[in-house]
Order: C-alpha cells, then structure tokens, then sequence
C-alpha cells in the first residue's frame, strides 16, 4: 500500500472534520442567502408599482384615466413576475442539498398552507360580497386581509426556521394591514405601495450588504 493511499484512509481528526462540517455550512448557507436578497427585492419591486398602479388607477391622479383593465394586468403580472423570481431562484439554491423526512414535511404543509389560504380569502371575500358587501369596503378588504395573510405566514416561517428577517416583515406586514384601512381609499393602496415596496426594497438592500461583507470576509 503507498504512503498516499495510507494517508487517504487515515481519519480525520475532530479539529480537522469540525473544520469541513463548518466550510459545508458556509457553502450551504451562502448558496440559500445569495438569492434572498434579489427575491426581495423582487417583492419591493412588485408591491412598489403595483399598488402604486392601482392607486393612480383609483384615485385619477392628475387627472389621468388609467383603465381598470390593464391597472389590474400590470399588477397582475408584477406581482405572477415576483412568484416566478422567487420559484426558479428558491430551486436552484436548493439543488444538491439534501433535506431530511421532517424538514421536507414541514415545507410541503408550509408551501400548500399558502395556497389554500389565498384561496380561503377569495372564497371569503366573495361570500362577503355575495350578502351586501359594497365595492368601497372591497377595495379597504382584499389588500389588508391578504396582506394580514401574508404577514402572519412569515412570522411562522420566522418561527418553524428561525429568520430574524421574517419576524421583520411580518410584524410590520401585520401593522400595515391593520392601519390601512383607516386610511381610505385608495390612500390605503399608496400606502401598501410605499410603505410595504420600501420596507421589502430596504431588506433586499441590507441582505445585499451582509452577503457581500460576508463574501469579502471569505
């Protein structure tokens, strides 16, 4: 046997197998972070314009007539635009990663649960609107019910995978869609434009700088 192949099975010391769990932990978790913050910055981007579209859509600003038809397209596909960002880069960053029987439950319920909670809203809302419910108290419903939605289902996932930036945009999600509604319409859609696009774009942008702190680091 050679020298070389003696040295290939000898076992590696707890130093030196501590060394290599904790340079793979670092390549896991740079390659999951190095698309959060472009996944973010997908979502400011779709709920900047978007509402920001429906809102001059509603309120006529300067006197410009935006049709109700293509307000809805282009924040409709802002917002399909986001969902595909966030699919394809969530895939790739999870390629030849395995994930143990419970971590693979717990993100199949997560991933299903959002879904039939979008649903539940519409089923709702159309129940609310089938016994009287005006368009005026639609327009105040659907972003803050979707948006409570929304908030609450990141502060799950900041609790089931432990994400300080989570708890973020969820605690301020759920303020959000709690205050709008006091505002009107369509303020309410100028300020889940602004207010929910910036804080979205503001986390894109500091994740942005951690990874890239973290890269020079090495």
């Amino acid at each position: 046997m050679s020298q070389a192949s003696a040295e290939g099975e000898t076992p590696l010391s707890p130093a030196a197998a501590l060394a290599v769990l904790n340079n793979q932990q670092r390549i896991v978790s740079g390659r999951l972070g190095s698309n959060v913050w472009i996944i973010t910055g997908a979502w400011g981007v779709a709920w900047l314009l978007g509402f920001l579209v429906i809102w001059v859509m509603d309120s006529h600003f300067s006197g410009f007539a935006l049709p109700t038809w293509l307000g809805w397209t282009i924040f409709g596909a802002l917002f399909a635009a986001a969902i595909v960002v966030s699919a394809v880069l969530g895939i790739r960053s999870g390629r030849g990663i395995r994930s143990n029987s419970a971590n693979s439950f717990t993100g199949t319920v997560y991933g299903v649960t959002w879904a039939v909670a979008m649903l539940s809203i519409s089923v709702f809302g159309a129940g609310l609107l089938s016994h009287g419910m005006t368009t005026g108290l639609a327009d105040l419903f659907y972003p803050s019910a979707y948006t409570l939605l929304v908030g609450i289902l990141y502060l799950a996932a900041a609790a089931i995978w432990r994400i300080v930036q989570m708890i973020v945009a969820g605690a301020f999600l759920v303020l959000l869609a709690v205050v709008a509604p006091f505002l009107g319409h369509p303020t309410n859609y100028l300020v889940f434009g602004i207010a929910g696009g910036a804080m979205f774009l503001t986390l894109a942008i500091v994740g942005a700088v951690r990874l890239r702190s973290a890269v020079a680091r090495g």
